[in-house]
């Protein structure tokens, strides 16, 4: 879900170990135990050694401190219901202890259960699926997955997907929200904003916002489609051109949870400031 198309850093270590990406290689946020990758480049396959020298951290092993006690969330399906844990079928008891009660992957911040990776709406809840601290902590074993970095309540690789999720596409819906902001910025002349400008401006302005994080230009073609002839000249109005970076936009990422924060990200800007009057 990171915002980069470019060459990918890959760990050169045993299975189960993870990959970065460009972006999370060169953030020093996202720990690792090591400096050494092998980076493979996207386009040619290359393959060359690298060191990374951010966000180097020392290994830690899972235990039931880590996990977190269920609370309720705002979650539009009620799961507060559920009172025993589906592996072990045993009762939830919150006097005995993180093993005995229900839990939430470590460093969860939703009350979130367990979780599935969904191609429409992204990781989404496992209707059911709530876990005692003991089966919880044995399931992450059995899966090799108590190794981890850690960073006071932040692990690497992460537990909660729901939670990185909800964050990487609040991320998303910014950077889509700026875009928009920054074609606003265009479309002013003289601190006003006007309905349209020249075609090479408005063009200009679509291609410079098109660079932004995230965004994409639209392509010359469908630029020329959307000018208007107005006194022998072709000027592109401005509610033309936001419609069209949003297409753009689209576009560029295919997937229906991204597309959905670009339409929240353009619904969130027109509430804020409208459509220009024409």
């Amino acid at each position: 879900s990171c915002n980069w198309n470019y060459d990918n850093d890959y760990c050169g270590r045993p299975a189960g170990c993870p990959e970065l990406c460009h972006s999370c290689f060169h953030d020093p946020s996202v720990l690792h135990f090591h400096k050494t990758f092998c980076r493979i480049t996207e386009y040619t396959g290359d393959h060359m050694i690298v060191y990374r020298t951010v966000g180097l951290s020392a290994q830690c092993s899972l235990t039931l401190d880590d996990l977190v006690p269920w609370v309720p969330s705002n979650k539009s399906t009620d799961e507060s219901d559920i009172s025993m844990c589906c592996i072990c079928m045993g009762i939830f008891d919150s006097s005995g202890g993180v093993g005995s009660m229900r839990v939430s992957p470590p460093g969860c911040t939703g009350g979130h259960d367990d979780c599935l990776f969904d191609s429409r709406y992204g990781w989404v809840s496992i209707p059911g699926a709530a876990y005692c601290g003991d089966c919880a902590l044995a399931r992450y074993a059995s899966e090799g997955r108590l190794l981890h970095c850690r960073s006071g309540t932040s692990y690497f690789p992460p537990y909660c997907m729901q939670c990185e999720h909800n964050k990487e596409m609040t991320k998303w819906r910014q950077d889509f929200y700026e875009t928009f902001v920054a074609l606003r910025a265009a479309f002013r002349v003289d601190g006003k904003l006007v309905n349209h400008l020249p075609l090479d401006a408005a063009s200009a302005a679509l291609e410079n916002c098109g660079s932004m994080p995230s965004a994409s230009p639209p392509n010359k073609e469908k630029i020329y489609s959307i000018a208007q002839n107005e006194s022998g000249k072709q000027v592109v109005h401005y509610n033309d051109a936001v419609d069209l970076l949003q297409v753009s936009i689209k576009l560029l990422h295919p997937q229906p949870y991204i597309r959905d924060e670009v339409d929240a990200a353009l619904q969130q800007f027109l509430n804020e400031n409208g459509f220009c009057e024409i």
